[in-house]
Parts: C-alpha cells; sequence; structure tokens
C-alpha cells in the first residue's frame, strides 16, 4: 500500500462522497463531499424557468417532473433563512406568481426540494 506525496490542507478522495473517481480536494472535515446547489441525487428530470430575472415584485416560477411527488419551494436568503415557502402535493408541475415585493434588492435562492430527496436551485436577483 502506498500514498501519494501529502501536501498541507489538500485532502485526496473519491467525489461525491466515496463513489466517484479519485481527485484532489479542499478537506471537508466532518461534512459530506456533495454540492450545495443544482440537482442533488435527484433522479427525475427537472425543468425550471423563473422570470423575470432580475425582478421588482413578482416572479413567475414555472417547474415541471416527470414523476408525481410532494415539492416544497422556497425562497432563501445568503446566508440560508427561508424567507417565502409553500408546497404542492402529489403534483408533476407547479405554475406560481411569488412576490418579492417586501424583499431587499440582492440575490437569492429559489429551492425546490423533492421528497424523494433531491435539491433544485435557482439564483434570482430583486432589483
Amino acid at each position: 500500500l502506498g500514498y501519494e506525496e501529502q501536501t498541507t490542507d489538500v485532502s485526496y478522495g473519491r467525489f461525491p462522497n466515496g463513489t466517484g473517481a479519485f481527485q484532489s480536494m479542499n478537506p471537508t472535515f466532518n461534512a459530506e463531499n456533495t454540492v450545495g446547489t443544482g440537482i442533488t441525487d435527484l433522479e427525475t428530470t427537472v425543468l425550471v424557468n423563473a422570470y423575470p430575472n432580475p425582478a421588482d415584485d413578482l416572479i413567475t416560477l414555472n417547474a415541471s417532473w416527470n414523476d408525481k411527488q410532494d415539492v416544497n419551494v422556497s425562497i432563501l436568503d445568503l446566508h440560508g433563512r427561508i424567507l417565502y415557502s409553500t408546497s404542492v402535493n402529489e403534483a408533476r408541475d407547479i405554475s406560481k406568481a411569488i412576490s418579492i415585493k417586501e424583499l431587499s434588492a440582492g440575490m437569492y435562492f429559489l429551492q425546490l426540494n423533492f421528497e424523494e430527496g433531491g435539491v433544485v436551485t435557482e439564483r434570482v436577483v430583486k432589483k
């Protein structure tokens, strides 16, 4: 058994979570090696359209996926605080106008959390 030369503050492991190819990575002490945005562990094809972006008062969300399931829709600030949340049950799509009038100007995350564990995140900007 042999190891490559070690470098300070660099880890060598499989991504994601021990299943992918070995590669050099930044250390993630006591954390999982997964990505926090985009599609994670989702076996469903998801189409998402959030517009206009940037927006003044209202964002229209149109999203569809191929399996009926419960989905939670949230808007989060950059600190991960949930500012808006709604759910759809046993659905294959959502079309919803979301008011962002009360939000301050800046960037936010529009997040869809699927009951099967997948997460889809879109960046949205309030003018």
